[in-house]
């Protein structure tokens, strides 16, 4: 969806005073930009202001907006449209892991994943690869530098693939360098493949239904929980 933003500028010499009944709106667009900058703690009114407190001149390299900036975005890179491109019902998802740019164009239960390296001045294919999936949307999920691909873990820069840790089925939430993986109502933490930091099974009755799954999720501390058609337990 097309949008726009950035330095809002006033109108051009010539353009004429507002009109008398105008004068409500440009007042309290004046309020919004003063609220706005005591909000960000005097920041944004530094900025404008430049560093001594003059008005800063965007033309000169020390002012706190480049002119590079004034003049707007640069285009660095593009890609070109995907070859299979999605029916009315598919999407298409992107995501930046360190110098990987992954695209991935899912339709029904299948997804084309396409991985690109960010290491030159444009990406550079390195692989692609179709996959199929059960769930109703099409994630792209890693861990550690490899994709996780229901009961598979594929490596980004490889294309190695390798038993994950879990059973195919199993819902994954990632957080920095760990996993958790729920299979039925247990829920393990993992620190790698080969090493489980633990393992607890939840005080649910285990969903076994297509109408029930437990999700794990976790920031600070972990959280699982289980969805059904009509209510929501969380543990």
């Amino acid at each position: 969806m097309p949008y726009q933003g950035g330095q809002v500028y006033p109108a051009a010499p010539g353009a004429g005073a507002p009109k008398p009944g105008r004068r409500t709106a440009v007042i309290v667009a004046v309020v919004v930009v003063l609220v706005l900058a005591v909000a960000g703690g005097g920041a944004a009114y530094w900025w404008l202001r430049g560093r001594g407190g003059a008005p800063a001149d965007l033309t000169k390299p020390t002012s706190g907006w480049t002119k590079a900036w004034a003049n707007g975005y640069k285009e660095v890179w593009a890609l070109d449209a995907p070859k299979n491109e999605p029916g009315p019902k598919g999407r298409i998802s992107i995501k930046h892991i360190g110098d990987y740019f992954i695209r991935a164009v899912s339709d029904d239960s299948q997804a084309h994943v396409e991985v690109f390296s960010l290491t030159s001045k444009t990406p550079k294919l390195l692989w692609e690869e179709d996959f199929d999936f059960k769930t109703e949307y099409y994630f792209i999920d890693v861990w550690q530098g490899k994709l996780i691909e229901d009961g598979e873990l594929v490596d980004l820069g490889s294309q190695k693939h390798e038993d994950a840790p879990w059973e195919a089925g199993a819902t994954i939430s990632v957080n920095g360098d760990k996993a958790i993986s729920c299979e039925g109502a247990t829920c393990t933490m993992w620190s790698s493949s080969k090493q489980r930091v633990w393992q607890k099974k939840l005080p649910f009755d285990d969903p076994g239904s297509e109408d029930a799954t437990i999700s794990p999720g976790f920031g600070h501390d972990a959280i699982a929980s289980i969805f059904h058609r009509s209510r929501r337990e969380t543990q």
